[in-house]
Formats: C-alpha cells, structure tokens, sequence
C-alpha cells in the first residue's frame, strides 16, 4: 500500500505560489499530541536511528528501508502481524524555506491526489510546525494518516520529516489514537546516539557511535531482535540478538556455511556470564567469519552472533570470536537487559 506514496518536496517548493489556484482541504481545529500520551510506548518498544527516535505498541516492530526504496524513505513501520497498518518515515531537505498553512496545503494537494474527505489539522511535535493529515481511498478501501513537520530552525533551507500511515478502513480507525501516540514519539536526538529498547528482552544503547542500529528481526523463529553494525579494527562487525522459539541450529541457519562441530564456552554479554552452546563458520577467502550462540536468560532462550568481515584477510579466524577485545567491549558495554 504505502509503496504508493510520494514526498513531491522538489516540487512543492516550485509550487507553493500558485496555491490560490489549488483546491482548499477541510481544516479541523489544532491538535495537541499531549493528548496522546506515549511514556508506555518510549519504555517498551523504542528505536533511535540516525538522530530520529520512534516508539511503538509491544509487538509491532521496525525495519531499514529496502535498496529499491525512494532515497528519501528511511524506515518502515510495522503492526503486529496482521499488516492491516504499515508506516513509513521520509526525510528531506529543502534549500528555501517551507511553513505556514499555505505550505501545508500545497503539500497535501500534491501528495495525496488519490484520496478523498481530505482534512489537515496544526500541531506540534518535538516543538516543531507540523500539520496532520487524512484522507479516505474509496477505491482501494484505505485511510491515510501523516504527520508532515517543517523544520525552519537549521538556517535558511527546511528539513521537512513525514511520517504516514496506511491501513485498511475496518481497522484503521480503532488504531486512531495509538497511531497519535506513535506521532508524538518522534524526536531529534543527540548526534552518535543509537538504541533500540524492547521491554522484557536484551537491548542496545550506544552513545559514541561505534554500533548503529540496522534491522529488527521478526519471523517465527526469531522474536524480539535486532541488527546492529559497527566498524573494527581490519574491517566491520554485524551483531544480531533476538529470543528464539527453537534450539536446533539447522532451523534458522544455513549449516553449508558453518562447521559440524558444535562446541560449549562461556559468553560474556550484556554485563552477564553464559553458558552457550555455538557454531562457527570460518570463510578466509571471502574474508569473513561468523559464529552464533545459543543460551539461556531468566528461562528463555536467546540466539547472538556474530559476523565479522574484514579489510584483509587475517587467515584462519577462531571460534571464540566473542573473546576477541574490540568484540568483548561491544558485546558487554552497549548491550543490556531491559526489564
């Protein structure tokens, strides 16, 4: 559905002056997302990336755009299982300055051309000028939420955030208020600054920009987890946690590229110590390597691994990578459980 959407900011801006020619939406009175409140959401299920920070329901989860998405789309948002409700966040920025209701207007003519019962309404998220949009899609039996914030405060140009939703009319309405909520979760955060907190499981802080957030990782085998990637010494670092509905190592991995031998160590992780059964798979010519963990935390079981690639070639690389400095300094100090 939302693949449908466009952010026509380019010509927005060539635009606005012959607003008095456009059709005019239904205004409705200003709206305050105090009235949603989002302190449940910001506990539970909360990401920072690349300055942004979202929060949503338990359950619902997030994803990185795909390669074949509109460079300006930077994240996709997903409801629990059903995807009767999916969100997107775009981010643009415009050398002249964009505000007021007259840009406001423009905007959703251009952008939601395939819509009725259009209405936009003032707000304000993260102390920015914002409008929030809907629109009704007769033939595709949709509504449209979006929240449109133009941010002047830079300089002379606008960076111009749009977060929408698009969900089916029989469920949409009755996730009206917890996608508010959603909306007002948006916030500009310190620079360097990533995380990813989910209530009841392992969870990732990072202040110094090492590691950075990539990916949830949400199937039927993997719940609960997410992708994070950092630069090392000699090349790159993906680490993957999540909980895990089976022990069997052939179920979630391609065995062809691990080793038959199944080995027990001691894992740090998390300021905790484990015992965990792993696999590691050795690649010198591809000039990688990846190890994954299987272990137990407070009755439920968790998968991590760990996947290195390097610049140069180090020659054979040893199962234990988690013992490895550069390793063991991620793996205990920006990861924590978050009860």
């Amino acid at each position: 559905m939302i693949r449908r959407l466009c952010f026509f900011v380019v010509i927005l801006v060539a635009s606005v002056a012959t607003l008095a020619c456009a059709p005019r939406l239904q205004w409705g009175q200003p709206v305050s997302m105090a009235d949603y409140p989002t302190d449940g959401y910001l506990q539970t299920n909360m990401l920072t990336v690349q300055r942004r920070r979202f929060a949503l329901p338990e359950g619902w989860h997030f994803q990185r755009r795909r390669d074949t998405d509109a460079e300006r789309i930077k994240l996709w948002i997903h409801d629990t299982g059903g995807n009767k409700v999916t969100g997107a966040y775009g981010w643009e920025y415009v050398k002249v300055p964009i505000s007021g209701p007259i840009a406001a207007e423009r905007y959703a003519d251009l952008t939601m051309k395939e819509f009725t019962q259009k209405s936009v309404q003032r707000t304000e998220i993260d102390g920015t000028e914002s409008y929030l949009y809907q629109g009704v899609n007769e033939d595709h039996r949709w509504k449209r939420l979006s929240a449109v914030l133009f941010d002047t405060s830079g300089g002379e140009g606008t960076s111009l955030s749009d977060v929408t939703f698009l969900g089916d009319l029989a469920t949409f309405d009755q996730d009206a208020r917890t996608l508010y909520a959603i909306l007002g979760t948006f916030k500009i955060m310190p620079r360097d600054l990533s995380e990813r907190k989910i209530k009841g499981t392992f969870s990732f802080k990072c202040d110094d920009g090492a590691l950075v957030w990539v990916d949830d990782e949400s199937n039927k085998l993997i719940k609960k987890g997410f992708k994070v990637f950092g630069k090392v010494p000699n090349g790159s670092v993906i680490l993957v946690v999540g909980q895990i509905s089976t022990t069997r190592f052939a179920d979630f991995l391609n065995m062809k590229l691990f080793s038959d031998e199944e080995t027990s160590m001691t894992l740090r992780f998390a300021g905790g110590t484990y015992e965990a059964r792993a696999l590691h798979g050795d690649h010198p010519t591809k000039k990688n390597a990846s190890t994954v963990y299987l272990f137990k935390h407070e009755g439920q079981d968790y998968m991590l691994e760990i996947f290195r690639g390097f610049d140069t070639s180090p020659g054979p690389v040893s199962a234990p990578m988690h013992e490895a400095p550069e390793i063991l300094a991620l793996l205990d100090r920006k990861f924590y459980f978050h009860r």
